[in-house]
């Protein structure tokens, strides 16, 4: 598609790149970081037989409290999701994007975001890098050449937002289907279900113990099931039951629940004072790790995210996947 360009330097003057996206914040800092610069390899990348990674290299400077970190960000052609580069945190200039087995095929475009270490953060667009003269976008190479992309789930188009989440945990053996070609995205996701598969991203081996405090899991299936995963849940501060001694095995998880248990996973940090998500306080118990949750990037590439997210709604298993994955890029 031919694109309408204009001069970089006239943009520059006319476009205002870097702005304050954070309330004013201690010792006078309110500016967020400037990207300085950002590059990787132009050479396609070739998903058809395994993973891809691509080294990137990006810095940044700060003009009072210093680079917390630089996210680089890719988006698959005409779905959301995408990959993204482990934090870049100064002293460190570069990083690792991992592109899955069968990612969608095509040119994929960049995004950058670039934090302080008191909460300020800008979002630099494709059209900004374009601008400044860094590269936009990566070619991605994924036509199979033999059977098409184990496992392949018959409603999980390419073109659907979650696709890469999915997939890359469904080749990873995370997640599976229903045994009919189908996934469910939508479907809502019970808590038994649930820590199986965080216990499984973590790659966490459970033991052979089914010992928990929870009197409402009923009878272990011969594999252990559910009792080992909650067992691995509970001794690693990932879940801490409905009460004291129930888990709700069967109850569907919502999604303040999923963002709550995932980011005690991730044992995040607390964020800076003055950093604000895109959604308010919603819970005393949940909004603390959903806070987390935001700021560390695991809620990243959730539809419909922010100020009128419903956290009480049952979180589907495509949601799932994508915090999940997100999880595994850290």
């Amino acid at each position: 598609m031919d694109r309408v360009r204009f001069s970089a330097v006239a943009l520059l003057f006319a476009l205002p790149l870097v702005f304050p996206v954070a309330p004013a914040l201690a010792d006078g800092d309110t500016t967020p970081p400037v990207l300085t610069s950002l590059s990787f390899s132009s050479a396609p990348l070739d998903v058809r037989a395994s993973d891809a990674t691509l080294a990137v290299t990006a810095t940044a400077t700060d003009d009072l409290s210093g680079v917390r970190f630089i996210r680089v960000h890719f988006d698959p052609p005409g779905s959301s999701g995408g990959v993204s580069t482990r934090d870049i945190r100064p002293p460190a200039t570069s990083s690792i994007a991992t592109f899955p087995q069968y990612a969608p095929g095509g040119e994929w475009q960049v995004t950058v975001r670039v934090d302080d270490n008191v909460g300020n953060w800008y979002q630099y667009s494709t059209f900004e890098l374009e601008v400044m003269g860094f590269p936009t976008t990566i070619e991605v190479v994924s036509t199979p050449t033999a059977a098409p992309a184990p496992p392949a789930f018959s409603d999980v188009a390419p073109s659907h937002p979650y696709y890469v989440p999915i997939n890359t945990l469904a080749s990873l053996g995370i997640i599976g289907g229903y045994g009919d070609g189908r996934f469910g995205p939508d479907n809502p996701v019970t808590r038994r279900q649930f820590a199986k598969m965080v216990v499984r991203t973590l790659g966490i081996p459970p033991g052979t113990s089914t010992q928990t405090p929870f009197t409402d899991l009923g009878t272990p299936d011969k594999n252990g099931d559910p009792h080992k995963y909650v067992a691995v849940c509970v001794a690693y501060g990932i879940t801490t039951g409905k009460t004291p001694t129930t888990f709700a095995p069967y109850d569907n998880m919502t999604r303040a629940q999923l963002i709550t248990m995932v980011a005690r996973a991730a044992n995040l940090p607390e964020p800076p004072a003055g950093y604000a998500p895109v959604f308010g306080n919603f819970s005393h118990d949940h909004y603390p790790w959903a806070r987390k949750a935001a700021y560390a990037g695991l809620l990243d590439g959730l539809q419909g995210m922010g100020p009128t997210y419903i956290f009480w709604k049952s979180a589907t298993r495509g949601e799932v996947c994508v915090l999940l994955y997100n999880l595994l890029q850290r």
